[in-house]
Parts: C-alpha cells; sequence; structure tokens
C-alpha cells in the first residue's frame, strides 16, 4: 500500500510520536484524514476493503488452523466458558474452536462490515458481536 512509502518520513518527523491523527503513514499515503477501517468502509472504497479481506485470509491460510488447539490446553476450561476472538473477521477460527471444544461459548467481536461481508456459516455455539475493536 501506498502509507509504506510515508513511513520513514513519519518516523524522523515524529520520533514514532504522532501529534497529529491526520499524519499518520497511512492518511498521508491514501490522501485521506479517516482512520484505516471507517477509510475501508467507505462506499468508494469497497475494492480496498475486499481486497484486504482477501489479504486476511490468504495469512490465515499460512498457518495451519489446528495449530490454535496446541497453545493452549481447552480441554481444561469449564463447560460453559466464553471465549472472544476480538477481531475475529470472518469467525472462520471460531468455528474450528466451537467444533474441537464443543462445551465452550465463543463470541467473535469484530466490526459490523468484517462480520456483514463473512461468507461461512456460524453455528449455534459462536455469536457474532458488532463492534468496533478496542471499545
Amino acid at each position: 500500500m501506498k502509507s509504506a512509502a510515508y513511513l520513514t518520513e513519519y518516523i524522523l518527523s515524529t520520533g514514532l510520536g504522532a501529534s497529529s491523527k491526520t499524519f499518520y503513514p497511512f492518511q498521508r499515503g491514501m490522501n485521506t484524514t479517516e482512520p484505516f477501517w471507517e477509510f475501508l468502509e467507505l462506499p468508494e472504497n469497497r475494492g480496498y476493503f475486499e481486497r484486504m479481506l482477501a489479504a486476511y485470509e490468504g495469512t490465515v491460510a499460512l498457518e495451519p488452523v489446528s495449530a490454535i488447539l496446541m497453545g493452549f490446553d481447552w480441554t481444561a476450561l469449564p463447560a460453559d466458558s466464553i471465549v472472544v476472538d476480538v477481531g475475529g473477521g470472518n469467525g472462520s477460527l471460531a468455528l474450528y474452536l466451537a467444533q474441537a471444544i464443543p462445551h465452550v461459548k465463543l463470541i467473535v467481536q469484530d466490526r459490523a462490515a468484517v462480520i456483514n461481508a463473512a461468507t461461512k456459516p456460524v453455528i449455534a455455539s459462536v455469536f457474532c458481536h458488532l463492534n468496533g475493536l478496542l471499545t
């Protein structure tokens, strides 16, 4: 993305401490004052949004989804425990977890535009929560 071209300028001029939300490399590269996610959700930027979702799916494919089961003992969670996947995208990871650990309730939290763009079905034990991240 064009943002990378402004990264050096940003670091050298701000010392990594931006004084203005409109000076971040993304805003400079895309000639906007909108934050990243709001920019992608504008109707005229639908192409950027769709490419971002495709890139996300590609990065997920780099690691087997089963890797999530190796780093934590999910079976140790009590029945009806709640696991929240913040920024969970289309919920594909939560769907995999729901099948592997059916005694746990899963919540996918992401921006409305991301969850609404999901094409995979959501099963009963996975709830989608439409919300801005970090709110």
